[in-house]
């Protein structure tokens, strides 16, 4: 029984293992099934990030390679991209150039300049670039001066040479200056001299007292000579020096030596008088003096002459101006130095803002606009070298018998003609009239180079009085008769007219105006007795308001394409008709409209008040054309019908004095002329957006606390975030 009950007992366990058994490798068999999906699932999202992250490496490189100069800046100031004015004068450059920036790349304040330097070197393969700081990379910085010095070697050689002969001419006479001295040491010891004379005839005269007084001082300058602070023998040594840098200060060492050597010669030259003079009459007792003198001034003279030889030959030889102009630049802190196969410019960067200036954030606010300014001048220096054999010359001409150049903001042009210098052009004034002794004499025009492209730009008599307009008008003829002749041979005239009151048309008459008689064979018909309006409603009555700003540009041309969006500001301007040209072949480009609505003008509004007028409602119109261009085979006429449009009072108006150029409240007007006399001139690839166009903010500058505020968001509050993201999703899942 026991024995059946043990097997039936066994069979009874044997019977409940297997079922056990199958549970358990169940459990285990999904156990492994579910580490294998996990370990699956974490080696496929970690294959998925490294193939995310390699995707990424991948077009990292390949935009890096390729696509570096392809990018979008909308930062104020555009300090990450060029200007298009800058890549298509890079883009023109027929010559090779060195671009050198001596400045300190550890200076906070140089980075963009770096950047800047950068932008430049991958922009042109005519442009290669290098940074050198002065201060640190001292062996360099001699090097580059050595080079320098090379392409200026042959201009200072002959003050070199002088100052060599002059410091060994002095050399000489310091040498000499010991036996003279011992000379006089002679004549003041001389037996005449002594306290109690052996007889009463060896007592001296008055004459040889005078000679030992002389003596002695002439001992005490001659050892100053070769002794003492202010010395020769002390200075040579640094004088030699000097001489032996790389760039030698010649200004500075030919003045140091002239004083050196005009000392010397005084001396001597006023040693061999005072000798060749004493004791004319001498007694028995002073004849070994006497005769002592003599020979000294005999020894004296040639030395005096050999220093005045010198002298005269270093006083001479003046120092190049250009290289004088060279030392004065680079002395400056952060230049850059622009090195063409024969040529050279030093272009300094705009001053550094100063941090400790009450208008701190201003200033850091500003740092784009320098940025602009800095391009700006870079570009314009390279535009200067490239054009520097026949660089285009731009003829100011003005019949009111004043400077276009003077200090009145109402009546000058220096902004727009410092913008044309700065673009590589030549700036000429011409005023056809000036009073005389005998009335007013004619002065000739500036007569271009051979093969010089000029441009002439004819401003109105903004200063006199609208009765005198018929005088301008009249007396013009000769003025304008030149610019035909000139337009003749290829080169490009600028007209910029002002309005005819009615008392000028009833001066005129049925005679044809000289600047319409000028411009109408182009198809340029000005209406000089006309002004644009816009009638608005204030306080219950009508005004008339003829400033207009204009935003809207055509792109028919260059020069107003390129500053689209930006702002321009025109007064009291008139309209101008496009006719049918007598010139053949003339193609006619708009430039600028004033649009809007309730545009009308005046059919002359003598006595009236302009601002409450009543208008012509059969001149209404949606818009004027105020400034427009023909071209033809033989040449290029813009005319531009508002007379105060490019002065200074209007191309400066609301930038604070000191403050980068670029800060205009209408920059567009500057842009607009600077332009047209680029077109003019036939050198198109200056125009285009400029720096100064590009500093108009975009997104605004960042100031350091936002920029480490955004630093402290992107580096802990994004990877937070992910992180707190992560955290509420596994949460929520282990809730559910």
């Amino acid at each position: 029984m026991s024995h059946s009950k043990d097997e039936s007992s066994g069979a009874g366990n044997n019977g409940e293992n297997p079922a056990h058994n199958g549970d358990a490798g169940t459990a285990a068999r999904r156990g492994l099934s579910q580490l294998r999906r996990r370990l699956t699932y974490g080696l496929n999202v970690s294959s998925g990030i490294i193939l995310a992250i390699a995707i990424v490496l991948v077009l990292n490189a390949m935009s890096f390679l390729h696509l570096r100069e392809h990018y979008a800046d909308a930062t104020a100031g555009r300090p990450h991209v060029l200007s298009q004015q800058t890549r298509g004068v890079l883009g023109s450059l027929e010559n090779d150039y060195q671009l050198v920036a001596l400045i300190d790349p550890e200076d906070r304040d140089n980075h963009r300049r770096l950047e800047l330097m950068g932008l430049f070197d991958a922009a042109s393969e005519r442009l290669s670039v290098e940074f050198i700081d002065p201060a640190s990379q001292f062996e360099k910085h001699r090097q580059f001066e050595r080079s320098l010095f090379e392409m200026f070697e042959a201009a200072v050689s002959p003050l070199h040479q002088s100052i060599e002969a002059g410091m060994a001419e002095l050399e000489q006479a310091v040498e000499r200056t010991p036996g003279v001295i011992d000379r006089l040491e002679q004549i003041k010891e001389d037996d005449l001299f002594r306290d109690e004379p052996a007889r009463e005839e060896m007592t001296p005269s008055r004459e040889a007292l005078e000679l030992r007084e002389q003596v002695r001082a002439a001992i005490v300058r001659l050892r100053q000579l070769t002794s003492g602070s202010n010395s020769f023998v002390e200075t040579r040594d640094d004088l030699t020096e000097a001489l032996e840098r790389p760039l030698p200060r010649y200004a500075e060492l030919r003045e140091d030596l002239v004083q050196h050597l005009r000392r010397a010669r005084d001396e001597y030259d006023s040693l061999a008088r005072q000798m060749r003079r004493a004791l004319p009459r001498p007694s028995r007792a002073e004849n070994a003096v006497a005769d002592n003198a003599r020979t000294l001034a005999l020894v004296a003279e040639p030395i005096a002459a050999a220093l005045e030889r010198a002298l005269s030959r270093l006083e001479r030889a003046e120092p190049p101006g250009s290289y004088e102009q060279l030392l004065g630049m680079l002395a400056r802190e952060d230049v850059v130095v622009l090195i063409g196969a024969d040529r050279i410019r030093v272009v300094p960067f705009e001053p550094k803002p100063d941090d400790r200036d009450e208008g701190r954030r201003q200033s850091r606010a500003e740092r784009a606009d320098l940025q602009s300014t800095d391009e700006a001048h870079l570009i314009g220096a390279l535009a200067r070298l490239e054009l520097l054999e026949n660089r285009p010359m731009v003829v100011f001409i003005s019949a009111s018998g004043e400077s276009p150049f003077g200090e009145n903001p109402v009546t000058s042009y220096t902004n727009v003609a410092r913008r044309l210098v700065s673009a590589g052009f030549e700036v000429q004034q011409w005023i056809p009239f000036v009073p005389g002794p005998g009335g007013e004499q004619r002065m000739p025009a500036p007569e271009p180079r051979d093969g010089q492209n000029a441009v002439w730009v004819l401003l109105p008599d903004l200063g006199g009085a609208d009765a005198e307009a018929h005088m301008f008008e009249t007396r013009m003829g000769d003025v304008l008769d030149h610019m035909r002749d000139r337009l003749a041979r290829g080169d490009g005239a600028m007209v910029i007219t002002r309005r005819h009151e009615p008392g000028v048309a009833e001066q005129l008459g049925d005679a044809p105006s000289a600047i319409l008689r000028f411009l109408e064979p182009w198809g340029l018909s000005p209406r000089l007795q006309q002004t644009i309006y816009r009638e608005r409603r204030s306080q219950g009555q009508a005004m008339n308001e003829s400033v207009f700003i204009v935003d809207r540009w055509p792109v028919s041309l260059p020069i107003s394409e390129a500053i689209q969006a930006q702002l321009a500001r025109f007064g009291m301007p008139s309209p101008i008709e496009l006719t049918e040209p007598d010139i053949h072949g003339v193609e006619h480009h708009e430039l600028a409209r004033v649009t809007g609505p309730d545009l009308r003008t005046d059919v002359g509004l003598q006595g009236q008040d302009p601002a409450r007028a009543r208008l012509d409602p059969a001149t209404e119109r949606d818009s004027y054309l105020i400034a427009a261009a023909a071209e033809a085979r033989n040449g290029r006429v813009i005319a531009v019908a508002e007379r105060f449009w490019a002065t200074d009072r209007i191309t400066t108006m609301g930038r604070d004095p000191g403050a980068p150029a670029g800060s205009e409240s209408f920059p567009a007007n500057a842009e607009l002329f600077v332009n047209s006399v680029s077109w003019l001139a036939g050198v198109e690839s200056l125009i285009a957006p400029s720096p100064m166009a590009m500093a108009v903010p975009r997104i605004g500058p960042v100031e350091d606390d936002a920029r480490r505020n955004l630093r402290w968001a992107l580096g802990a509050g994004l990877p937070g975030l992910i992180l707190f993201a992560g955290t509420m999703t596994w949460w929520v899942r282990r809730r559910g």
